[in-house]
């Protein structure tokens, strides 16, 4: 074998066995226990990979702990002198890694300690070794093991790193910056901040070394402190992004930090203090403040550095100091221990720590404290004011054992003096009590040491004051204990009275009485944010809190209590604003609760002032779609009262304004209308039309497409052609320019524009008609080049006058041919200056203003062939707009949401944004993801800190199946995951006697994940719960006591106790065991549970019944949920023979889990009898295609008797599964009116809001063969046999004899036939939104010629809506049914394209015409 990777995975094929890999095993471990870790890492290794089964697995690690347990006993117990001299044994058996290169042993334990780090060295001891005293100088001794082979050659699938190499394919090594114990560090360039052009584009590695890259128990251990680290976010301490290894297992450790640019502060003091023999106190306490407040925001957290000193602190070119390495030394473990062995670098025991800036107790081997790194702190504050450590770097042991003291510095005064010697106290009780009171008292004025006149005046008044000192100190502490004394007696008055009062003292005198009275002050404090971020409380002022919070952090800075506070403020802030965000949304749907957005907006802004959502444009879009659904509605009023609101929100709104000059219109002219249709019935003669001439005129310069004035159109022209027939018969040139003067106003206003010009010209001929004919065409000529010269498009009478001379111009072109050119292109001019600007208002999304210079433009030229593009193009810019609103109001909210961790309203956002966003676009696939896992991360901190550590996990958990790089929600998990284990199987513990398959991958976890003090307490209490339950079960069931004592040993080995009652209990097996699983085996889930019930009195504690009990309880939930899915199928099915199938299918999988159930059995005899019952009769075979009319004609012997006739069979009934489908071919449906005849082919309409229950519809318009059949078939009618028009629609019928095809039909199928409401053919014509592109058989005429709408088309046709209709709108208008009146919907070929619509309706007469046709609905699909 060339390796011991290589014997595992030929173990895991079967090339080798067991037994010879354990064997070889032992030899290696025994002659070269080094390897012992390296074996461990590729044994995970190759787990990892699913080589190996899980008992491979486990024998091989124990056998590889189990020696390295043994072989660190027996190492410790060796002298230290004969582990410096052993030389290691050069051995290259087969299971070790041919290139495994020179390997230094590096000597730990006794005198000889390994250096870290230059002048400021950290000492690794060994853990099991007694403390010792040394003197660590500028020199180390450092012993190695010589290597056993020649290294290999570098390269980074070697594990070498250097300059050029690319970690993760992300950071690329650029050189090096420093050399430690624990690897080096690297300047690198991260490419993906490169990339995204980031003006930081660099950061530094720490790339670990061999120690760490073999123990994957150093990894979890590092990772874990890493992420504490991570966690520390302060300017004054270094920040770490990420923790990762470069590969798989076994590859090697690197962590991401800031790339800081200037120097450590160990190389500051020797380069740039010590020359000075110390620094200035000012310069000096710059430096000490900030790595005071590091350490403080440390401190909060509970956290110890523990090994504090100029080595690890770094000063950065700009004059920040930043403090390194919290706690990283704690990772590495003693190379030849497990799990159960102590942690080399915990300096908790003597672990990674600095003699000479460690304290007494550290080096005693007490628990940190955070006075251990004050007193680190002091000694870096002397070596800065006087370039020498106070005890010339002796270990605090050695210098209390040669009584020395920090002498006192010259050029500090007496309380800065005393700052520093509380400070290096050996005691932690004579110490300055925190890092924050140090640096306070530490801060007293700078002495006036170097002015020699002020030295002489100050000796005098100091010989003074030696005589009063004590008597003013005496009363100056009096005077601080009175004002603490009544803060904390006083009441909130009497605080805020006194704030002013401790502003006013000393820095240390206000940081005592801030300390001393912290309860009432921040009671205080807490009190007041409260009051002013309350939401119920009217007078709510989030402003003023924050101001609050400036005050606290007078008092307390950089402390937990004001973090608390500014967190308290800030989410209540972010709660308060999603719920009136939440009601802002709701009242911008409702036209009832619209106007409460102004209020909503107003309470936002006391809020937070600068907040976007008061530039938010919905308010003036919701007032515009609300305004236009009334509008349609026809409600005028309502709808400009929504829009003058909407103005007053959003001045200056172009699309609201819009809107408004479009409602005034359609209001006018509805009371125009309103007006004439009062005594429309008096317009018998051409007196009475010019009477009503103004209104006339009004309405059709307003809405020259009106029906009504269409409908006087009719009505007049007869009165007029009339009137001009007896002038050309009686009368003469006078009468015709009478006439013409007195109703030229009305010919314009009906579009009599040829008849007016007739009239004009009448009893004029040859030259004297010419002469008139060029005189009239001049004069419009003339018109329209000068209104062409002063375009103003957005002038209504200006429009109305070129409009008027553009028509008499084209009426008389008929006259006179040459003027068509000019025409043509006076109307191209006028069209391209009104598109242009339907085109720059479409650019302003001012959708209303285009839709209406199109009108105008067809107005002109009628017709024109590229308005229909245009108005497409209006639509889907419109639809467009309307998309992007709603998205960027959807992610305007979902910030919202999310910030105030609002889960519930932020997924339901998530999910509208993904169905309107593509699904490749940024915000879906990362931004959207990152927010909602941040909300889940702070939502799973909250319930961490109540101490519900498994809600705390799965909301991690979600977190992170959105955003799998959120380092929160990463460094979390393992955290959340490990105490939630312990929360759930401490419960578990208390009550069960035998446990889940995952118990064991749960306690491991623990092991792993949770922090040392946690997972020893979790063993110390489970071990204990465990022994004590045994013990009691011992007396009454030996039996249960010795399962549980066998599985409490197994799960933890490391118990002396729980292994003593597993050796003293024995479990007796139950006899029963095999046959009860045997059942289970078969199915036999009556039987076992018989059995179980025998065995249960004498048995029912018993692990293995226990056991058996959970699996058969399993198998039957199985089956009765199976079950239960089958009752509810069957309910659903009733007697269709289908469904009864499926059911019966669910049926058999339940009786599989459950074959001796009786009332399975039961259930499938019914089952069986009702599909036996049900079982259709074999259909006739799908005809391709129905036979022709003429086949059926005449054979009336079966077809047209009522009397002998039944209803048949469809070969595709109208059922509800093709509800919504009628687009596709299977869908159509429809029942049979002779064995050769279909009806009328139909397609189910789905239920919706509308209609609780489908129905179906005929898909085409009542064609000329559906007509036919039924007059064959019925004979009441006589057929239409000419076969180019059987698919036109069936006209000239009237609504009664479509009503009688209807109930023919009925009779004839056995189903209800009628003519469709106007609400359910409105509902099918809709389709739920689905149109198609606008493109009906309506009339288009380019240059006065008809080029569509020239007539009726197929029924068959255009394009289908989304449930199938096809023509619903143009070819035939179609009779609906209403409770006033009978209507027609949907206009007919002979309707303007622009008019054309699903909304256009009129009241109809019933009455047969060649424009109006029906469909029909059928009732009650099955």
């Amino acid at each position: 074998m060339a390796n011991f990777k290589a014997a595992l995975e030929a173990l895991a094929v079967g090339k080798l066995n067991h037994k010879s890999l354990s064997k070889q095993l032992d030899g290696v471990l025994n002659s070269s226990p080094k390897f012992a870790n390296k074996m461990l890492s590729e044994l995970d290794e190759v787990y990892g990979q699913k080589k190996l089964n899980d008992k491979q697995y486990s024998v091989l690690k124990d056998q590889i702990i189990k020696f390295r347990q043994a072989h660190t006993s027996k190492t410790n117990k060796q002298p230290s002198t004969q582990k410096q001299n052993t030389a290691e044994k050069t051995i290259a058996p087969d299971l070790l890694h041919e290139d495994d290169g020179a390997l230094d042993a590096t000597v730990i334990g006794g005198e000889e300690k390994t250096v870290i780090g230059g002048e400021e060295k950290t000492v690794i001891e060994n853990a099991n070794s007694a403390p010792k005293t040394s003197t660590v100088g500028t020199t180390s001794t450092t012993a190695t093991v010589a290597p056993n082979k020649t290294a290999a050659p570098t390269g980074e699938n070697d594990g070498n790193y250097g300059p050029g190499s690319i970690i993760k394919q992300r950071f690329k090594l650029e050189k090096v910056l420093g050399i430690g114990g624990m690897g080096k560090v690297y300047k690198a360039l991260d490419l993906l901040k490169a990339e995204a052009k980031d003006k930081k584009p660099y950061v530094a590695i720490k790339l670990l070394n061999e120690d760490f890259k073999d123990h994957p128990e150093a990894f979890i251990s590092l990772q874990r402190e890493s992420s504490r680290q991570q966690k520390l976010a302060h300017p004054n301490i270094a920040t770490i992004y990420d923790f990762d290894r470069v590969g798989g297992p076994g590859t090697p450790v690197y962590i991401t930090m800031e790339l800081m640019e200037g120097m450590e502060l160990k190389d500051f003091i020797r380069k740039k203090v010590r020359p000075k023999k110390g620094l200035p106190f000012e310069e000096a306490y710059e430096i000490i403040k900030q790595l005071g407040a590091g350490l403080t925001y440390a401190h909060e957290l509970m956290l110890v550095h523990s090994d504090f000193k100029p080595g690890n602190a770094f000063l950065c070119n700009d004059g920040t100091v930043k403090t390194l390495d919290f706690g990283i030394a704690r990772a590495v473990k003693n190379p030849t221990t497990g799990e159960g062995e102590k942690t080399l670098f915990d300096p908790g025991k003597l672990g990674a720590l600095t003699p000479a800036y460690a304290s007494l107790e550290m080096l005693e081997g007490e628990e940190p404290d955070t006075r251990d790194d004050t007193y680190a702190l002091a000694c870096t504050a002397y070596e800065l004011l006087t370039a020498k450590h106070p005890f010339n770097k002796l270990a605090a042991n050695k210098a209390k054992e040669n009584n020395l003291e920090a002498p006192e510095i010259k050029l500090l005064n007496k309380k800065q003096n005393r700052a520093l010697k509380r400070g290096v106290a050996f005691h932690r009780a004579d110490r300055s009590p925190t890092v924050e009171h140090f640096v306070e008292e530490l801060a007293g004025k700078a002495t006036w040491h170097k002015n020699p006149f002020v030295i002489a005046a100050a000796v005098l008044i100091t010989l003074t004051l030696m005589l009063i000192s004590p008597a003013m100190d005496y009363m100056h502490q009096r005077k601080i204990e009175g004002l603490v004394a009544e803060i904390n007696q006083g009441d909130q008055q009497t605080i805020d009275e006194k704030l002013d009062e401790i502003l006013m003292l000393e820095k240390t005198d206000q940081t005592t009485v801030a300390d001393e009275a912290k309860n009432a002050i921040q009671n205080y404090f807490s009190d007041n944010v409260a009051f002013l971020i309350d939401a119920n409380n009217d007078d709510y002022d989030f402003p003023a809190a924050n101001k609050i919070i400036e005050e606290i952090g007078k008092f307390y800075p950089e402390s937990q209590f004001l973090q608390r506070q500014t967190t308290l403020v800030t989410t209540s802030k972010k709660k308060i604003i999603s719920d009136l965000n939440a009601q802002y949304v709701s009242a911008l749907k409702d036209p009832q609760l619209i106007d409460d957005t102004k209020n909503i907006l107003t309470k936002i802004a006391r809020i937070e002032p600068g907040h976007p959502l008061l530039e938010d444009p919905r308010p003036s879009n919701a007032y515009r779609l609300l305004a236009l659904e009334k509008f349609d509605a026809n409600q005028f009023a309502s709808a400009l009262e929504l829009v003058k609101s909407g103005l007053a929100t959003a001045k200056g709104d172009a699309r609201l304004a819009d809107l408004e000059k479009k409602i005034l219109q359609a209001q006018r002219v509805a009371e125009l209308e309103s007006d004439l249709n009062i005594i429309k019935g008096q317009l018998s003669s051409l007196i009475s039309f010019k009477d009503q001439q103004t209104v006339i005129s009004e309405l059709a310069d307003l809405s020259p497409d009106s029906d009504l004035i269409q409908s006087l159109s009719i009505k007049f022209k007869p009165l007029l052609q009339k009137e001009l027939g007896l002038i050309i018969k009686t009368g003469g040139r006078n009468d015709a320019e009478g006439l013409a003067s007195n109703y030229s106003a009305i010919m314009i206003a009906f579009q009599l524009n040829e008849q007016l010009t007739e009239v004009k010209l009448t009893h004029l001929t040859d030259d004297a008609r010419k002469k008139a004919i060029a005189e009239m065409t001049n004069s419009n000529i003339n018109d329209i080049e000068s209104a062409l010269a002063n375009i103003d498009t957005d002038n209504q009478k200006w429009e109305i006058k070129l409009l008027r001379n553009i028509q008499e111009l084209a009426s008389l072109s008929k006259q006179d041919k040459s003027t068509g050119t000019k025409l043509i292109k006076y109307r191209e001019q006028i069209t391209n200056l009104y598109l242009d600007k339907a085109k720059q208002t479409l650019q302003e999304e001012r959708f209303d203003a285009a839709d209406g210079y199109v009108d105008t433009v067809e107005r002109f030229a009628p017709g024109l062939e590229t308005l229909l593009d245009t108005r497409n193009a209006i639509s889907s810019a419109r639809d467009e707009s309307e998309r992007k609103a709603k998205v960027e109001a959807n992610k305007s909210d979902f910030k919202i949401f999310t910030e105030a961790n609002n889960i519930a309203e932020a997924e339901k956002l998530f999910e509208q944004l993904k169905a309107d966003i593509p699904q490749t676009d940024t915000y879906i696939t990362s931004e959207a993801p990152r927010l909602l896992a941040d909300s889940y991360a702070r939502l799973a901190q909250t319930n961490a800190e109540a101490k519900d550590y498994i809600a705390a996990f799965s909301l991690v958990t979600k977190g992170l199946e959105l955003d799998l790089t959120n380092e929160m929600l990463r460094s979390l998990k393992d955290e959340y995951q490990a105490e939630a284990n312990i929360s759930e199987l401490t419960e578990l513990f208390k009550t069960s006697l035998t446990f889940p398959t995952d118990v064991r991958l749960k306690i491991d976890q623990i092991e792993n994940y949770a922090s040392a003090a946690n997972s020893s307490a979790f063993r110390k209490n489970i071990a204990s719960i465990l022994a004590e339950r045994i013990d009691t079960l011992k007396s009454k069931d030996e039996n249960a006591a010795a399962g549980l004592a066998q599985t409490a040993a197994r799960l933890f080995p490391a118990s002396s106790v729980l292994a003593s009652l597993k050796n003293e209990l024995k479990l007796k097996p139950w006899e029963g065991l095999s046959a009860a699983n045997a059942a289970i085996a078969a199915g036999k889930l009556t039987e076992a549970s018989k059995l179980k019930e025998n065995a249960a009195e004498k048995f029912g504690t018993h692990p293995q019944y226990i056991g058996f009990s959970r699996l058969l309880d399993d198998k039957k939930k199985e089956a009765e949920n199976i079950y239960k899915i089958y009752q509810q199928d069957m309910e659903s099915a009733g007697e269709e023979y289908e469904k009864l199938k499926v059911a019966k299918s669910l049926l058999a999988r339940a009786k599989g889990f459950w074959t001796d159930s009786p009332e399975f059995g039961d259930a499938e005899n019914k089952l069986n009898q009702l599909i036996a019952k049900v079982k259709p009769k074999p259909k006739p075979k799908i005809r391709a295609r129905e036979q022709s009319i003429d086949a059926i004609s005449g054979n009336t012997g079966d077809g047209a008797s009522r009397v002998n006739w039944k209803p048949m069979e469809s070969d595709s009934e109208c059922t509800k599964r093709l509800a919504g489908y009628g687009k596709r071919a299977k869908a159509i449906c429809f029942d049979m009116i002779h064995k050769s005849a279909r009806g009328p082919l139909m397609v189910v309409i789905p239920n919706g809001d509308t209609y609780e229950k489908p129905f179906a519809i005929a898909k085409y318009e009542i064609s000329v063969s559906d007509w036919s059949k039924y007059c064959i078939l019925s004979g009441t009618c006589k057929p239409i046999k000419d076969k180019d028009k059987r698919n036109d629609p069936i006209r000239n019928i009237s609504l009664q004899e479509a009503k009688d095809y209807a109930s023919w039909l009925s009779e004839r199928t056995g189903k209800i036939y009628r003519i469709p409401t106007k609400s359910e053919w409105e509902y099918a014509a809709n389709a739920g939104g689905k149109q198609p592109k606008k493109d009906f058989n309506c009339r288009v005429s380019v240059n006065q010629k008809l080029i569509k709408g020239t007539g009726i088309v197929s029924v068959k046709s255009g394009k289908s809506n989304g449930w199938g209709l096809k023509n619903y709108v143009g070819n035939v208008q179609e009779w609906v049914m209403d409770e006033k009146a009978l209507l027609v919907r949907g206009g007919a070929y002979t309707d303007a394209h622009s008019k054309c619509a699903i909304s256009l309706e009129r009241e109809h007469k019933g009455e047969g015409d060649e424009a109006t046709g029906f469909r029909l609905i059928r009732e009650n699909v099955g």
